[in-house]
């Protein structure tokens, strides 16, 4: 079952990715964009990331406690699918929240958020790739279950490895935001980033 739970903390795996490449870099090249300062815009990202990955802790636990009484392979497919499926709508809600917010008012802005939306978007499509896969999952080997709940949880990694990379030039004013600010403080400890 570890494979499985790999599902869940991917997301750590994606912070702990995202989080050092909020800082950082030269600043781009485009003009400011109108719109939320530095610090409001890393307060509700680092809020909104925050809360997602409080989230996803949270269901992972949940999902360990019903994978372990699980009295079948297809109850604890049920639960694979459902934590991916929770996942997944934690995602969508995240986005909203940075998309309701748009870019901030900085000379690098608009690439940023565009950025990191689409990183976001990424991370979303994988999760429904997965929660497709885990739901196809067999349950007639117990053998063939764990590689094939294995396998979902290393390509979900191998995704959000690829998009931590991409992340990795919002220059210097989202970096002195996010150092200052409380919520990306929290997410960092979160995350054991320092």
């Amino acid at each position: 079952m570890s494979g499985s739970r790999r599902a869940g903390l991917a997301a750590v795996v994606f912070v702990s990715l995202v989080l050092p490449a909020c800082g950082g870099g030269s600043s781009g090249g485009s003009a400011p964009a109108s719109g939320v300062t530095a610090k409001q815009y890393m307060a509700t990202t680092c809020s909104a990331m925050s809360d997602w990955l409080s989230s996803i802790l949270s269901q992972v636990q949940d999902f360990k406690t019903q994978v372990s009484s699980a009295s079948s392979l297809k109850q604890a497919r049920t639960e694979l699918v459902a934590l991916v499926g929770q996942t997944e709508q934690d995602t969508d809600v995240m986005i909203s929240k940075v998309k309701a917010m748009g870019p901030p008012a900085v000379s690098n802005g608009e690439d940023v958020n565009t950025k990191l939306l689409s990183a976001f978007g990424q991370v979303r499509s994988a999760l429904a790739t997965a929660q497709q896969k885990a739901d196809q999952l067999p349950t007639n080997s117990p053998a063939a279950f764990k590689a094939g709940a294995t396998k979902i949880g290393n390509d979900i990694n191998s995704e959000l490895s690829g998009i931590g990379k991409t992340l990795s030039d919002f220059g210097p004013e989202l970096d002195a935001a996010a150092s200052s600010d409380p919520n990306c403080q929290k997410l960092s400890s979160q995350t054991g980033q320092q």
